[in-house]
C-alpha cells in the first residue's frame, strides 16, 4: 500500500511513466487521441482515474475459460476488448518518446496487425526447456508489447485463435519464456489477419540485437562485394573477415545514430497543435501491470 490509495506496485509505477511520456507527445485533449486502460477490476476504476488520468478505462470480460487462468490467458482476451476501432496497445513499460509512433496508425490503412518479432529464448527458459521444433527458431516470436491493431472480424479472429492454442496446452506455454505470445505467432499461421511486421524502432528492446546473435550467431550474411576478396585497405582479406569487418563497421555506426535519436528534446519542442484531427476512431490502449496487466 501507499498514501495515495493503497494501491502501489512497480507495475502501476510502470504505467504511470507510461501515460506521462504518451501525454508528452499528445496533450490531453487533443482531438482524436485518447489514453485508455485495460483492466481486469483488480485495481478500482475510480483509483486509476485519480492517480493515473487516462481518459478512459475499459473493464475486460473476463469469459468462462479463463476466470480461473493466469495473467496471459486474460492478456489475449483483453486485447481484443479495446473499445476502439483502431488501437496502438502498450505495454506498462512502454515510453513513447517521438511523434513518429504516429506511423503505427497509418499502418493501419492497409493492414490489420502490426507488430515486432523478438528473439530469443536464451535467458528466460533455456536453461529449464529444451529448445524443440515448436519453438520457432529458439523463441522468435510475435512481441506483444506495442502492437497496432484494428477492430475488424479477422482480427477478432485472429484473438480468438491465439486463446484457443494457449489454452489448449497451458503448461507447454507456461514454460516458455513470453507464454502468450508463441501461441500469438502461431495464430499468425492459422488466420487470415494482415500482418506487417513492425522496425525495431517501434519496440526498442535493449537485449534483442544481443540475443538473436546469441542464439543463431550470423546465418546468413546479405551484402555485396565479398567476391573481392579484399578489405577496405584493399588487403586480401577471407569472406568472414570481410562480413566482420562490414557489420561491425555499420553498427558501430549505429550507435551515433541512437545518440542522436535520444538527445534530449530541446525545451521549445513542445507538440504542434492539430496536426492528427482528421484521424477521430484511433487511440492509445495499455496495460496496468500486475494488479491488471492488460
Amino acid at each position: 500500500g501507499d498514501s495515495s490509495g493503497g494501491y502501489d506496485c512497480l507495475h502501476l509505477k510502470e504505467l504511470r511513466e507510461a501515460i506521462t511520456s504518451l501525454r508528452r507527445i499528445y496533450p490531453p485533449g487533443e482531438v482524436g487521441r485518447g489514453v485508455a486502460i485495460l483492466s481486469d477490476g483488480a485495481v478500482p476504476g475510480e483509483w486509476l482515474y485519480a492517480h493515473l488520468q487516462p481518459d478512459l478505462v475499459q473493464q475486460v470480460v473476463l469469459s468462462s475459460n479463463v476466470l480461473d487462468s493466469d495473467l496471459r490467458a486474460k492478456k489475449l482476451l483483453a486485447y481484443g476488448q479495446s473499445p476502439y476501432a483502431r488501437t496502438v496497445f502498450l505495454d506498462a513499460d512502454t515510453l513513447v518518446l517521438s511523434r513518429e509512433a504516429e506511423q503505427l496508425f497509418g499502418a493501419l490503412d492497409r493492414f490489420d496487425l502490426a507488430a515486432a518479432f523478438e528473439c530469443c529464448r536464451v535467458y528466460w527458459s533455456a536453461s529449464l526447456t529444451p529448445y524443440d521444433a515448436a519453438g520457432f527458431f529458439k523463441g522468435w516470436e510475435l512481441q506483444a508489447g506495442v502492437m497496432a491493431y484494428r477492430h475488424s472480424p479477422r482480427v477478432s479472429k485472429f484473438w480468438s485463435r491465439a486463446l484457443e492454442l494457449f489454452l489448449e496446452q497451458p503448461d507447454y506455454w507456461h514454460g516458455r519464456s513470453s507464454g502468450e505470445q508463441g501461441a500469438l505467432t502461431l495464430a499468425l499461421a492459422e488466420t487470415d489477419v494482415r500482418f506487417i511486421p513492425l522496425p525495431p524502432s517501434f519496440n526498442a528492446r535493449p537485449f534483442t540485437l544481443y540475443q538473436w546473435l546469441e542464439a543463431f550467431g550470423v546465418s546468413v550474411y546479405h551484402g555485396k562485394e565479398m567476391w573481392r576478396h579484399a578489405d577496405a585497405a584493399g588487403n586480401p582479406a577471407s569472406v568472414h573477415t570481410l562480413i566482420r569487418e562490414k557489420l561491425m563497421h555499420d553498427w558501430s555506426g549505429a550507435l551515433k545514430l541512437l545518440e542522436r535519436s535520444l538527445a534530449e528534446p530541446a525545451a521549445d519542442s513542445s507538440p504542434q497543435p492539430g496536426s492528427m484531427a482528421r484521424k477521430s476512431a484511433r487511440r492509445f490502449a495499455g496495460g496496468v501491470g500486475r494488479f491488471a496487466e492488460l
